[in-house]
């Protein structure tokens, strides 16, 4: 393993990077030949992240681009936040938005911060066929961990076009959810809907 200390503008940073990672980086800068694979992206890019090898990171960053799934999409978008690369971030979130029925099954939905749901939700780009995609995604997420969420519902309750969803769903399926239904200011906001 190489453990360096790093001194740079009087700071100590502590950089811990595994020797097989080490070397991939050495052939770059020696060579300017990196083999970027699913199996090292992600370390790799932390890497050339913590080494500010800027033709390692774009090379990261232009295989996570191609290699967007449904599968993978939210993992690389939690992944990157981090890593400061707002770049890839933003097209990594267009493709979250594009895909969004394909992404809203997928396990690692339910783990998004609030914030993150919150700007999907808002999103004009966010690609779903009729709100009620929107509001399913939102009572996943809540349903997923009520006691730590249920604070989260009334913005998010904002984030859904309740006005463009049919009126049979709205009825059935909003106004009758248990949380709506206990939140009296959310389900007054929602009946004054069906007065327009």
């Amino acid at each position: 393993m190489f453990n360096a200390r790093c001194l740079a503008g009087g700071n100590r940073d502590y950089l811990d990077i595994e020797s097989p990672m080490m070397e991939t980086i050495l052939k770059f800068v020696y060579t300017g030949e990196c083999e970027v694979k699913d199996s090292n992206v992600e370390s790799l890019l932390e890497a050339a992240h913590q080494l500010k090898i800027i033709g390692i990171a774009q090379l990261c960053c232009q295989f996570i681009i191609k290699s967007l799934s449904p599968e993978n999409c939210l993992k690389l978008y939690n992944f990157t936040k981090p890593l400061v690369c707002p770049g890839v971030r933003r097209k990594i979130l267009l493709y979250i938005l594009q895909h969004f029925k394909q992404v809203l099954p997928q396990a690692e939905f339910v783990d998004l911060a609030f914030e993150d749901l919150e700007a999907l939700l808002k999103d004009d780009f966010l690609n779903v066929r009729n709100e009620e995609l929107a509001f399913h995604a939102l009572k996943t997420w809540i349903e997923h961990e009520p006691d730590g969420r249920l604070e989260h519902l009334r913005p998010l309750m904002k984030c859904v076009r309740f006005g463009l969803m049919n009126l049979g769903y709205f009825t059935r399926s909003v106004l009758s959810w248990k949380h709506v239904v206990a939140h009296y200011v959310i389900s007054h906001f929602l009946v004054s809907i069906l007065e327009f």
